[in-house]
C-alpha cells in the first residue's frame, strides 16, 4: 500500500468514525432526555425496529446477493446481535436512568484502553508507543472535560446501580468492536447491520413477549423525535460509519475516537443549547485530539488483512 493511499484510507476512517461518534454523543442526550417516557429495553426495541425497517429495503439488493454468506455466517451474526444492537444499548439506557450522562460517559472512556489490551495480548496485533502515548492522552484530555478540570469531582465517583449497568455496557462494547474484526471480506457492511440488527430484535423478543409492557411509551412529541434520532441518526448511520471505520483502521486505533464524544457533547451544548464555553472545554479537546493524531501516527497499515475469515 502506497503512503498515498494509507493517507486517504486514515482520512475516510477518520470522517467515519467522527460521523459516528457525533451521532452517539446525541444519543446519551437522547436516553437523558426521553427520562421515563420509555423503558430501556422498550426503548431500545423501538430503536432497532425502526432501524431494521429503513436498513432492509436499502440492503435489499446486496442481500439477495449474498444470500449463501449470511448463512454462512449466522453465527457471527447473532453474536453482533447481541453485544452491539440487544446488550449494550439496554445497558447504557438503564445506567442513564441512574446516573448523569457525564458520569456515563467518563465510564466508556475507559473502552479504548480495553479494547487496545485485548488486541494486543489476546489477538496479537502490533501496538506502537505513540498509540499507548496517544490513548492515554486523549482519555486525560476526555476526564479534563467530563471533571469540568476539577480533579477533586473524581473523588466523589461513586459505583451504583448506575455504575453497574454502564461498566457492562463497556465491556459488550469491547466485545462487539472486536468481535467487527473478524467481519469475512465478502460480507457488505450494510447487511451486516441489517443482519444483526435483526438478530438483536430475535435477542429481545422474548423478553418484550414475557413482558409486553416494556413496549409502553409516552408518544410525546420529544419523545417520538428522541426515537428517530436514535433510530436514524445514532443506529443506522453512526454504526455503519464505526463498522467501516474499524474496518478500516482495526479496532485499538478506532477504539480511541470514542474520547472525542466529551468534546463533542460539549460543542453541541454550545451551539444548541447556548452553554458557555470555557478554558478547561480547549484544554481536554487540545489534549484528545493531540492523543488521536498521536495513535495514528506511523500508519504501517497492520490490519490489511482485517475482515478475512480465520
Amino acid at each position: 500500500m502506497t503512503t498515498t493511499a494509507s493517507t486517504g484510507s486514515r482520512g475516510l476512517a477518520s470522517m467515519y468514525l467522527v460521523t459516528a461518534v457525533t451521532l452517539w454523543s446525541g444519543n446519551f442526550v437522547a436516553g437523558r432526555w426521553i427520562g421515563d417516557g420509555a423503558d430501556p429495553l422498550g426503548l431500545n426495541f423501538w430503536r432497532w425496529l425502526v432501524a431494521s425497517l429503513v436498513l432492509v429495503p436499502l440492503v435489499a439488493g446486496q442481500w439477495r446477493g449474498h444470500r449463501r454468506v449470511v448463512r454462512r455466517c449466522w453465527r457471527y451474526l447473532v453474536l453482533l446481535g447481541l453485544t452491539g444492537v440487544a446488550v449494550f444499548h439496554v445497558c447504557v439506557y438503564e445506567a442513564l436512568g441512574h446516573m448523569e450522562a457525564a458520569n456515563a460517559l467518563m465510564m466508556l472512556c475507559a473502552a479504548p484502553a480495553l479494547i487496545m489490551l485485548i488486541s494486543r495480548w489476546v489477538f496479537d496485533e502490533p501496538v506502537s508507543t505513540p498509540q499507548w502515548i496517544g490513548a492515554w492522552l486523549s482519555f486525560l484530555g476526555a476526564l479534563v472535560i467530563l471533571c469540568r478540570g476539577e480533579w477533586v469531582l473524581l473523588r466523589r465517583f461513586e459505583f451504583g446501580a448506575g455504575e453497574t449497568w454502564m461498566l457492562a455496557a463497556v465491556l459488550t462494547w469491547v466485545a462487539y468492536s472486536l468481535l467487527l474484526r473478524r467481519r469475512p471480506r465478502d460480507l457488505p457492511q450494510g447487511v451486516m447491520l441489517a443482519a444483526s440488527a435483526i438478530a438483536g430484535l430475535l435477542w429481545m423478543a422474548p423478553w418484550v413477549i414475557l413482558a409486553p409492557a416494556v413496549l409502553e411509551v409516552a408518544w410525546r412529541p420529544e419523545v417520538v423525535g428522541a426515537i428517530g434520532y436514535v433510530a436514524i441518526g445514532a443506529s443506522v448511520i453512526a454504526f455503519l460509519g464505526w463498522n467501516r471505520g474499524v474496518a478500516i483502521i482495526g479496532p485499538a486505533r478506532a477504539g480511541v475516537f470514542l474520547h472525542l464524544m466529551p468534546v463533542v457533547g460539549t460543542l453541541l451544548a454550545v451551539v444548541l443549547l447556548g452553554e458557555i464555553l470555557h478554558g478547561y472545554h480547549l484544554v481536554g479537546a487540545t489534549f484528545v485530539c493531540s492523543g488521536i493524531a498521536l495513535t495514528q501516527w506511523s500508519w504501517r497499515s497492520p490490519f490489511k488483512n482485517v475482515g478475512a475469515v480465520r
